[in-house]
């Protein structure tokens, strides 16, 4: 069904390959995430654009688009001495109180525990 830009396993394969990963990737962290916005970089539909992502990776844009950003705020904070809020703005992510449940969800611990391990690495440069 679906016409020139219908979401056919066809249109969802170009699309795929014309890198709408990789537009998220490049602006996961200045984006509010918004689908049209996804679909205009990638030259696709939003229909097509959310049969991709479910096609290829099983999950929607927006959950692709989060997970994305909780695992580059897990990359940030033990590299950071700025505040876990400080870190979660930088990428996007607000509210900070969904963002903690969202985080312990993706990875089994709170985004405080993941900075607790940070101070090891700090050390050497503050000697």
């Amino acid at each position: 069904m679906g016409g020139p830009q219908g979401a056919g396993p066809g249109a969802a394969g170009q699309c795929a390959r014309h890198g709408s990963r990789k537009a998220v990737a490049r602006r996961a962290r200045t984006w509010s995430f918004n689908l049209s916005g996804i679909a205009g970089a990638a030259g696709c539909s939003r229909r097509t654009i959310t049969s991709a992502f479910r096609g290829r990776l099983g999950i929607s844009p927006g959950s692709y688009v989060r997970n994305r950003r909780l695992d580059r705020i897990r990359e940030d904070i033990p590299a950071s001495t700025d505040p876990v809020g400080t870190i979660a703005h930088r990428w996007g992510v607000s509210p900070l109180g969904r963002f903690a449940g969202e985080y312990r969800a993706h990875f089994a611990e709170l985004p405080s525990h993941t900075a607790t391990r940070r101070w090891p690495n700090l050390l050497p440069a503050l000697a």
